[in-house]
């Protein structure tokens, strides 16, 4: 691809799989979405489609090329999410670990959150903290103790409160329990078993809710591997109770008190209502409360997802704006939908002919 770039800058690159036309697919409305949607979300954007463990759609456009490396934003706290609940299978941490388990010295109204409430964002922090923006002089262990000794934004237990912060928190917890730095766990959890070998978090303070970097490939490794029921090229890296777990509403029912959902109410007046599990928005959910569509979408536009429904993968990858990208992401998933729908459709009338 190297040799390539200096001809392709602008144009559009890939092209639809053969397992896709093998679908009976027809994704141009997607290149349409794609292509109309370019000057919002900044001239340029990769798109990956992942449906039953097989590529459908992997293009990009403008100047990117397919292993463009962006700073994912919020996308950190899926994968994130997928060292702690490594290591909650391993016995290495429990769920129900409290802070004051790893911080003895913490403040009394912090000492009994747990990680889980960490990490669905029931805890009480703040949205964020200073330290967290400090890559060269700061620790994750020193960030985590300016953390637990700042004021809780309510009551833990009492509201769900959007918060890297608590996140933060969780991340150090994972560290004295396992006596590994967070890089070298992310390494040794996620990245290497699934061979995401372009996607990194800083290497100093670590900023465990939003600080990765990564392509759409990798991201779609991790994804392509939730929808395998935890396989990745026949080992299990999460079991399928456990991404249960990771896509259950784990908020109680408390109200939610911010979530930055909450822009987007002229969209969907639902949006703003969207519940958490564990390290992933439950963008829709069935009757037990578990997600069936599930995303974690990043500040600057980076948009993971996965639909049950259909089987599919997606990765958003630009760098932009979460406000911006998320229009686009909606109307593909709509796009998504109906093509799917119909594809589903012509099949179950030429079975019945």
């Amino acid at each position: 691809m190297q040799l390539l770039r200096p001809f392709i800058v602008g144009a559009l690159l890939g092209t639809v799989t053969p397992h896709a036309r093998g679908q009976n697919l027809d994704l141009t409305p997607i290149d349409r979405i794609m292509q109309a949607s370019l000057s919002t979300l900044g001239g340029s954007a990769n798109l990956l489609l992942i449906r039953n463990g097989k590529t459908i759609y992997r293009k990009s456009f403008g100047k990117f090329t397919p292993d463009t490396v962006v700073p994912i934003a919020s996308a950190s706290k899926w994968i994130s999410a997928g060292v702690i609940m490594r290591l909650v299978e391993k016995g290495t941490l429990s769920l129900e670990d409290p802070v004051s388990k790893y911080f003895p010295d913490a403040p009394a109204d912090k000492g009994g959150i747990t990680l889980r409430q960490l990490f669905a964002f029931t805890g009480g922090f703040p949205f964020q903290n200073s330290c967290m923006n400090d890559h060269t002089t700061m620790t994750l262990d020193r960030c985590a103790h300016e953390i637990l000794r700042a004021p809780l934004q309510i009551p833990a237990g009492t509201g769900f409160v959007y918060s890297g912060a608590s996140m933060m928190v969780g991340g150090r917890m994972a560290e004295i329990a396992s006596g590994k730095d967070w890089n070298t766990l992310f390494q040794q959890e996620i990245a290497g078993p699934l061979g995401m070998n372009s996607t990194r978090f800083e290497p100093i303070n670590p900023r465990v809710p939003g600080g990765a970097r990564s392509n759409m490939d990798d991201y779609g490794k991790f994804l392509a591997m939730i929808l395998n029921h935890g396989v990745h090229n026949g080992k299990q890296i999460l079991t399928e109770k456990t991404l249960i777990e990771m896509r259950t509403d784990q908020s109680g029912g408390v109200p939610i008190r911010f979530s930055p959902n909450s822009v987007f109410a002229s969209l969907d007046p639902e949006i703003p209502k969207t519940r958490y599990g564990i390290g992933e928005w439950l963008d829709r959910v069935d009757e037990k409360g578990r997600g069936i569509e599930v995303s974690s979408t990043g500040a600057f536009g980076y948009v993971p997802w996965i639909d049950l429904k259909y089987n599919l993968a997606g990765v958003l990858l630009v760098e932009s704006t979460y406000q911006k990208s998320t229009p686009v992401y909606l109307e593909l998933k709509k796009a998504l939908h109906e093509i799917l729908t119909e594809a589903h459709q012509t099949t179950q009338d030429r079975s019945a002919k």
